[in-house]
């Protein structure tokens, strides 16, 4: 009889919304491009992101030249990334070319205790992408 009534309780557990294990979410990503009606011009890219689901390891992977390899540079949440507020769910990091680079494509990375998630989903193929000349406009 006990393993009638477990098989049921454990097929609706596994069901069950509250106990269901997802990838942390990420969405809103965006590079922070020159203030209304500012003249200073933007020279470094400032990624922020929102991230859902109780991530613990949130990076950013990019690259300044297309034939370059992707690098790992880490996301905070902590106010003093460019990421808005303290523990608010928006993930900040900046990245300054070094050598005159005026493209960056890029992915993001999100880890929380059993799943990891990406933006874009099919980064392989598929990544996010922006130039020093479009935050300027």
């Amino acid at each position: 009889g006990i393993i009638e009534l477990m098989e049921k309780r454990s097929k609706y557990l596994f069901k069950h919304p509250s106990l269901a294990v997802f990838p942390p979410e990420i969405s809103d990503v965006e590079v922070l491009g020159r203030a209304k009606f500012s003249s200073a011009t933007v020279s470094n890219f400032r990624v922020n992101a929102k991230v859902d689901r109780f991530p613990k390891i949130v990076k950013l992977m990019y690259r300044l030249g297309a034939d370059d390899k992707f690098s790992a540079v880490m996301m905070y949440d902590d106010g003093k990334h460019n990421d808005g507020a303290e523990n608010d769910g928006v993930y900040g990091a900046t990245i300054t070319p070094e050598n005159g680079e005026t493209g960056i494509q890029y992915y993001i990375e999100a880890e929380n205790a059993t799943l990891i998630g990406y933006s874009p989903s099919n980064y392989m193929w598929d990544v996010h992408s922006t130039t020093l000349e479009a935050l300027n406009k």
